[in-house]
């Protein structure tokens, strides 16, 4: 591997410069990062090799965790590290320079000191009217609240257009505070975006504006907003199957500071992860660390992380350690969700529907059929635009459950179930 080539981009030359400055090959370097991570990272030294060599040819960037951790290790700034890290300064005797002071500097320093004032008051006098980002961030709030208990056919449209007006405003501010508050809407916007595709079950399409989202707010400089794309990496890895990168995004986000909600939608995700993963001992403490944070501020709809939705992550977490005991406080959440969410306007449809479908689980993993028919009966019942990719793939698993028993309740589910297979899912390009 030729780790000089210049097309390479910038963050992976600066990890080679860093590494080669130590005289560390590849695996002192992945050793190094994992006695430092500790149990924070659960990637092998092998696998680290592996990521330290796609990294160094810029085949792949490095995660924000990983970036913290490396910066750590090799005395490095974590924004030498990303992909929006500056490019090396142009070689000497290359580039335009001002020209050298000569005579008459005052005056030449005064000509200077207007043209700034001039650029300046260019600058700022090329801000959007007060009313144009206003009403842009009062549409992505109904968005966002909406986006929780409304069809994605509903919505669809009215986030592409308005993710495409705050694109197209960006460019044209010069205003500091009206560039961040526009950055703001932007990134969520676009993650409005990815929540869309990822309950389309697009995962590519979703990842690929869950990176945009990140970019956005990455200039706002925003904890809250900087956690909540990490936890949109996170879920989209979840449901991909990736519950490793999944684990990973979470614990990246945590490094944020943010000091609401979205603090504790981290530790959910996180507990979510581990159970995949079969970490008991880390599910039972994310969940734990979720509970102690439920009286941080919730923003908005899909911005934030009610207690409802607590429970009804650790009901699915609890669930998936399958065991009695796991079953058995996975449906005291379930039926806790259920209850707090109750009957508002800005329920979450999705939440409410995967905690019918962690008490359906446990009900047929005791056979008590009965209550599994009651659930799956709400769920069937619930229209296709709120059915997402996540819902109808776990809602298809409980058929072989049913095993080959003949009771009457068993066949009614399966029923309903194989109706459920044969629905149109939602989809926001239809009509």
């Amino acid at each position: 591997m030729n780790q000089t080539t210049p097309d390479r981009p910038t963050w992976a030359r600066n990890l080679s410069r860093a590494r080669r400055a130590r005289e560390w090959d590849a695996r002192r370097l992945a050793e190094e990062l994992a006695r430092t991570a500790g149990r924070e990272v659960t990637a092998t030294v092998e696998s680290l090799i592996r990521r330290v060599h796609q990294w160094e040819s810029g085949r792949h960037t490095i995660s924000e965790r990983y970036r913290y951790l490396l910066g750590r290790v090799l005395g490095l700034e974590a924004d030498a590290l990303a992909p929006t890290a500056e490019p090396d300064p142009p070689a000497p005797g290359t580039g335009t320079a001002p020209a050298p002071l000569t005579g008459g500097s005052e005056l030449r320093l005064a000509d200077d000191v207007a043209h700034t004032l001039h650029q300046a008051h260019t600058a700022l006098a090329q801000a959007a009217p007060e009313a144009v980002v206003s009403l842009l961030e009062n549409d992505v709030e109904r968005l966002c609240r909406a986006y929780v208990c409304t069809p994605l056919t509903h919505l669809y449209p009215q986030i592409v257009e308005r993710r495409t007006a705050a694109l197209t405003l960006l460019p044209t501010l010069a205003h500091p505070v009206q560039s961040r508050r526009v950055h703001t809407a932007a990134a969520r916007l676009v993650g409005l975006q990815a929540h869309l595709c990822l309950d389309l079950g697009a995962y590519e399409h979703a990842q690929a504006h869950a990176g945009a989202a990140r970019a956005l707010a990455v200039n706002t400089a925003d904890p809250s907003l900087l956690a909540w794309t990490c936890a949109l990496h996170s879920l989209i890895a979840y449901w991909d199957g990736r519950h490793e990168d999944a684990q990973e995004a979470a614990e990246a986000g945590l490094t944020h500071g943010a000091t609401d909600s979205n603090l504790t939608r981290l530790h959910a995700l996180r507990a979510r992860a581990a159970a995949a993963r079969g970490d008991v001992a880390l599910t039972k403490a994310a969940i734990a660390a979720a509970q102690d944070h439920t009286h941080l501020p919730v923003l908005p709809g899909i911005l934030g992380f009610p207690t409802g939705k607590i429970h009804a992550y650790a009901g699915t977490a609890y669930l998936t350690l399958n065991s009695p005991d796991g079953r058995r406080r996975s449906v005291e959440h379930a039926e806790r969700a259920i209850a707090l969410y109750g009957t508002g306007p800005d329920r979450s449809v999705g939440d409410l529907l995967a905690a019918r479908l962690d008490l359906t689980t446990a009900h047929l993993s005791a056979g008590e059929w009965e209550g599994a028919l009651e659930q799956i009966t709400i769920i069937t019942a619930t229209s296709t635009g709120h059915r997402t990719a996540s819902i109808t793939q776990r809602a298809r698993r409980l058929l072989p459950m049913l095993g080959t028993t003949r009771a009457a309740p068993a066949r009614r589910i399966r029923d309903q179930l194989t109706q459920l297979d044969t629905s149109p899912s939602p989809t926001p390009l239809a009509g």
